[in-house]
């Protein structure tokens, strides 16, 4: 999907190469990260995405390429992008938390998200629409309880 959408967008970036995207963060690292990949015949390259902020300067790195072997690589996969499960992933959270009534909302699912893997809600607990579209979203295993 992401080889998609770059191969969408590489036209219109060579007719908007050197402008400035406002309000993102530098993204010299990640581009840098790809273009030595790109120099070395290819490879894959770990992006962590943990937040709205690193979606962001990813997303920079990618409209704002200049190496023209990087962008070739990205679009013919030689150069292959993966995420990194450190620390904060969802495939490193230990433990399961659990609920046994109430309802649980969206704010309750980021935060059992953040210190936790899997949520186990009780025969009585309601999970609203958001909150089911939140743990999706996070990572967030949702296992229900029916004794």
């Amino acid at each position: 999907m992401v080889r998609a959408v770059i191969r969408e967008l590489l036209p219109e970036m060579a007719h908007t190469k050197g402008v400035a995207i406002p309000n993102v963060p530098s993204s010299g690292a990640i581009g840098d990260r790809i273009s030595a990949a790109a120099r070395g015949g290819g490879g894959t390259v770990k992006v962590r995405i943990a937040s709205d902020q690193d979606l962001r300067a990813f997303a920079s790195a990618l409209l704002t390429c200049r190496d023209a072997a990087a962008q070739r690589a990205l679009v013919e996969g030689t150069v292959k992008l993966a995420l990194d499960c450190g620390p904060g992933s969802p495939g490193s959270r230990p433990g399961t938390a659990r609920i046994d009534r109430g309802v649980v909302s969206e704010a309750r699912i980021s935060e059992i998200a953040r210190a936790h893997a899997t949520l186990t809600l009780g025969k009585s607990a309601v999970l609203t629409p958001l909150a089911r579209d939140r743990a999706r979203a996070v990572g967030l295993a949702i296992v229900r309880n029916t004794k």
